[in-house]
């Protein structure tokens, strides 16, 4: 992780001004530049940054959800996308919001495949989820810290569905990434009811 990532990543952020302080503690040594929802597409294609985190908050709408989707296609687009992107979820009131982005519209099921990752506000009180900034963390070492071990995009169909407790989130992000390859096994069965294995 420390040897791939040493000079530091380019990460953008669309975020409210209490997001942007998370994602700042979350993200850091690495550069964290703000910018609007609609200069994702420009800042992205100048700037080439490595990371996009998109918030969303209360104040979005579903014109800023539709707007984010034909931004996150076309980003999607690219030759060989380069920009790996996080959904961050900062409350249940956008849980619907949040999840319009997974998807390729409003009328099919079908993924989107735009969103490389995705981290949730825990709920107040908790002492065992795993906080945003440390979810960034953990996002962050997945998602660019080993270039030769590329993580497919939510919905991708490479990934095999797998059963996760939450106290296992940190190990999840983190070690996902070997066996997103497999196509006919749960290879890591971790909560409860899981051996762990």
């Amino acid at each position: 992780y420390e040897a791939n990532m040493s000079n530091g990543l380019c990460i953008a952020a669309v975020a409210s001004r209490e997001g942007l302080r998370r994602f700042a503690a979350g993200c850091a040594p690495h550069s964290l530049t703000s910018i609007s929802l609609t200069e994702i597409l420009s800042f992205c294609r100048s700037e080439r940054p490595e990371l996009l985190l998109l918030e969303v908050h209360t104040k979005w709408n579903d014109i800023d959800v539709q707007s984010a989707r034909l931004a996150l296609a076309e980003l999607n687009t690219s030759e060989r996308r380069r920009t790996k992107v996080v959904l961050c979820i900062t409350s249940p009131v956008v849980f619907r919001l949040a999840g319009d982005l997974l998807f390729a519209d409003d009328v099919s099921t079908m993924p989107a495949k735009t969103i490389d990752a995705m981290i949730v506000q825990p709920p107040l009180g908790s002492r065992t989820a795993a906080s945003i900034e440390d979810q960034l963390s953990s996002a962050i070492a997945a998602l660019c810290g080993d270039a030769d071990l590329p993580i497919p995009a939510l919905g991708d169909s490479s990934w095999t569905p797998t059963l996760a407790g939450p106290e296992s989130f940190d190990l999840w992000f983190r070690w996902l990434p070997r066996y997103a390859r497999y196509l006919n096994e749960n290879p890591l069965i971790l909560g409860e009811t899981g051996t762990g294995k």
